[in-house]
């Protein structure tokens, strides 16, 4: 007991989430099902320790599941039992975590990763079907600097349990981090129909800060032409920016050789050779040979 309680208070103080979650230890008269799910006599439980900042036994009832029959489909693929997919079932009935996944065929069910399962005639994404999208040649396809996937058939490209509003072909989909997706032919936002005029598709990367966390900002990407950015009506075009020698800064800073540019559009005077941010400053300030830079704008 002793180390047991020594090897929860270690995990507790390097978690650098709001919430921890541990595996919860088995109680007498019941039986563990892999980390998470626990059976009793009468009743299936999902059972972890979490909460901050004090560690406490959360239990969850999966309702309407008959114990003896009760087996795990697929194990949390961390020790995450408060959010990560979970699956179980019983001789009749399919389970995401403790939800019933409604129409679910227990004999045929598999979990496909990332939340997506399917039995021989649906594809579900947690406990809802995917409606109109058949489950033949699924994959998961990783999106960069993310710990989600695309879910991918060879009828539809999926975020979550919707099809993504870009037409793009499932056979040579690629996910290239952020909103930005691609297949041989063009590129797209993947939450819009117009493919990205004049991008070529395979010469188009994602272009990731100096500073900050790479996963807050994908907005940028260049291909051997132009320079890229997302904007709320689409994707904007940085006009005169060279790709060569197009770098991000930070989420707000880009440069070239020639030019500065903030949120995409050119600083006025803006000397790009000298052009730096300081350690110390704020995302939105910069510093060139002749001053400091503040909002893009040049202030004394």
């Amino acid at each position: 007991m002793k180390s047991s309680t020594i090897t929860i208070c270690i995990t507790f103080l390097y978690c650098s989430v709001t919430a921890c979650f541990f595996l919860a230890p088995s109680r007498s008269g019941g039986t563990s099902l892999g980390k998470c799910y626990h059976r009793s006599r009468d009743s299936i439980e999902i059972r972890y320790r979490g909460g901050y900042p004090r560690s406490k036994l959360v239990r969850k009832k999966v309702n309407g599941a008959e114990p003896k029959s009760f087996h795990l489909i697929a194990d949390v693929q961390d020790d995450n039992c408060g959010l990560s997919p979970l699956y179980g079932a019983d001789d009749k009935q399919v389970f995401f975590r403790n939800k019933l996944i409604p129409g679910a065929e227990p004999v045929s069910f598999a979990a496909l990763g990332s939340g997506y399962g399917r039995d021989r005639s649906s594809l579900y994404y947690h406990d809802r079907i995917i409606a109109g999208v058949s489950s033949e040649g699924f994959r998961l396809v990783s999106i960069p600097y993310s710990t989600a996937s695309y879910g991918v058939t060879s009828s539809a490209v999926l975020y979550r349990d919707k099809p993504i509003l870009a037409p793009v072909e499932s056979a040579t989909f690629q996910a290239l981090g952020g909103l930005w997706v691609r297949d041989a032919q063009h590129v797209y936002l993947h939450n819009r129909i117009e493919a990205v005029q004049g991008a070529d598709p395979q010469s188009f990367t994602v272009l990731l800060p100096r500073r900050g966390k790479k996963r807050r900002n994908l907005a940028y990407a260049k291909d051997r032409n132009r320079v890229y950015r997302v904007s709320a009506d689409g994707v904007m075009v940085l006009e005169g920016a060279n790709p060569g020698s197009f770098e991000r800064l930070n989420s707000n800073y880009c440069r070239d050789r020639a030019s500065v540019f903030y949120k995409g559009i050119p600083v006025k005077g803006a000397h790009a050779p000298s052009f730096h941010i300081p350690k110390s400053a704020f995302g939105h300030t910069g510093v060139d040979r002749y001053g400091k830079i503040h909002l893009g704008r040049r202030i004394k």
